[in-house]
């Protein structure tokens, strides 16, 4: 990531300790794409994912509208629903490759309107 996206946050994302999941999807198609958590901060998250090679046009596209859930590994309690986002950036890590050998990409995310349930919620998570 360049140093200009990082000026442009109102919000310093940090790195989370525990093993988080980002499931972002579309009104439109239905189609999920599952990743990692990389960094959060009250203004939106990073994640990494493994790209379906086999249909690219299904790709999350940046400035749409997602929907997306955060959950956490071992943590059945753990589960951030239904919040509403948009895809700032989508770039392919070249330095990282997935365990099968493919390049996995990364996304940023933009928060929006988020309830005061789920802006407590990520407040926990992130100071845990």
């Amino acid at each position: 990531m360049n140093q200009s996206s990082s000026e442009h946050r109102r919000h310093k994302r940090q790195a989370i300790q525990a093993l988080c999941f980002v499931r972002l999807s579309t009104d439109e198609t239905g189609k999920q794409v599952v990743g990692s958590l990389a960094d959060i901060s009250a203004g939106g998250l990073g994640f990494t994912f493994l790209p379906d090679t086999t249909q690219p046009d299904q790709e999350p596209r940046p400035q749409k509208a997602y929907r997306l859930d955060l959950f956490q590994s071992g943590d059945p309690s753990f589960l951030l629903s239904d919040v509403p986002a948009r895809l700032k950036y989508s770039i392919e890590k070249k330095d990282s490759l997935s365990f099968l050998g493919l390049p996995l990409k990364r996304c940023g995310l933009e928060f929006l309107d988020l309830t005061e349930n789920q802006k407590e919620e990520l407040k926990q998570l992130i100071e845990a």
